[in-house]
């Protein structure tokens, strides 16, 4: 049941960060496209966007910074880190086109990239048209993962209450089936003791196991044989 216990758990953890990154990244990239659509990365002046982005933060009780192509942040939910410059490994690696999605136990917390892509249309002469997708920036979102925790928190005292009922249970259980299997032997020991105090005519038989049937019959074997030679 501990292990039972602990893969569910486990399995739940897994899954649950899933959902949320999958959930995040998803609304990410739905503003990354009215980011492009209202030139956010160049002229951050959009109360609009600035209150998705607000409202996104809080929604996942998370920080979402919004990244120009020359590494300066533009936007800042927090709004501690407007104007400087992000150099990370994340960072570099989403404005080639990567993303990046990592999930950090020990603080709790879901740090994602998504890229920030503009698509431009290429007319080339005596060429068809063809489109063009580049990255103007990259959105770097933190979100928490309390939540989860506290689920998980929650599932484990649970697990915790199911497996002390059925350890008691199974106690239960298991002083009632063992005074049950002992009867049998204690019908045998008490044969053998009326054997002891004098010989009987009466067999021993206790056909409630195979185990007992064959111990009662190699036993009034002996008993016959033990009776012949007093006889003779």
């Amino acid at each position: 049941m501990l292990i039972v216990a602990y893969g569910v758990l486990d399995s739940y953890r897994e899954r649950a960060i899933t959902v949320r990154s999958t959930d995040v990244q998803n609304q990410c990239r739905i503003l990354s496209n009215q980011l492009v659509s209202y030139n956010y990365l160049k002229d951050p002046s959009s109360e609009l966007i600035g209150g998705e982005l607000t409202q996104l933060s809080n929604l996942y009780d998370g920080r979402v910074l919004i990244i120009n192509h020359n590494l300066k942040v533009v936007k800042d939910t927090y709004g501690i880190s407007e104007g400087k410059t992000v150099v990370s490994e994340e960072v570099i690696k989403c404005m080639k086109g990567e993303n990046t999605s990592k999930y950090d136990a020990e603080n709790g917390y879901i740090e994602m990239t998504i890229p920030i892509t503009e698509t431009v249309i290429m007319d080339a002469a005596g060429e068809k048209e063809r489109k063009l997708d580049i990255i103007r920036g990259v959105m770097l979102t933190s979100v928490s993962t309390d939540n989860i925790t506290v689920t998980m928190d929650i599932l484990s005292r649970q697990a915790l209450v199911v497996e002390v009922i059925v350890i008691a249970v199974m106690l239960l259980m298991s002083v009632v089936l063992s005074n049950l299997l002992i009867r049998p032997f204690e019908k045998i020991t008490d044969a053998l003791s009326q054997v002891r105090e004098g010989y009987t005519n009466d067999p021993i038989s206790v056909p409630d196991y195979l185990e007992t049937e064959h111990i009662g019959d190699a036993f009034n074997q002996v008993l016959g044989r033990m009776k012949v030679l007093d006889d003779s």
